[in-house]
């Protein structure tokens, strides 16, 4: 954890140095959506890197408003926990019937998953921007698994930055 500002008074000031704190704000007014469909359709893994990071940062955003404040490890985890279960139930050939139903109710609970976002999104403002990148992701990937690895690749790289950052 970041230690308290000293300011020049010997006092305990802002919570960050001046000019840190308001790249946050400064980022959420210029925010652009993130490039999930084209890291889905293409197999380009620098923007699947600097898009991940960029979505990182966001729910690291520090903010003093309650409702704005930063994404927490475990609500992140828990989400991609959902959709790591929903990965390893798709089966990765549908050759016999059983596979094919399988991937079928996979790709139903993937498909569930929109508004269960939706609903997080609502309750924790700071999965905002998450919920709404998986949601434009989950569309992006049909019912294509080999679009769900990407998409959860993408994913992984956004928890790994996020607890790195």
């Amino acid at each position: 954890m970041q230690q308290p500002y000293q300011n020049s008074q010997g006092g305990r000031g802002q919570r960050y140095p001046q000019g840190q704190r308001g790249q946050g704000d400064q980022a959420q007014e210029t925010w652009k959506p993130i490039e999930i469909k084209r890291i889905i359709e293409e197999d380009n893994p620098k923007l699947l890197i600097s898009e991940a990071e960029r979505l990182a940062r966001q729910l690291g955003n520090r903010s003093e408003s309650k409702e704005a404040r930063e994404a927490t490890r475990t609500q992140i985890r828990r989400l991609f926990s959902t959709f790591r279960q929903i990965e390893f139930s798709w089966p990765h050939s549908t050759k016999e019937d059983a596979q094919k139903e399988e991937a079928k109710k996979a790709y139903f609970e993937l498909v569930l998953m929109r508004p269960k976002l939706k609903y997080q999104a609502k309750r924790q403002q700071s999965l905002q921007k998450l919920a709404e990148t998986l949601d434009a992701g989950i569309q992006a990937v049909g019912d294509d698994r080999q679009k769900l690895a990407r998409l959860m690749q993408f994913f992984e790289a956004t928890v790994a930055y996020h607890t790195a950052i």
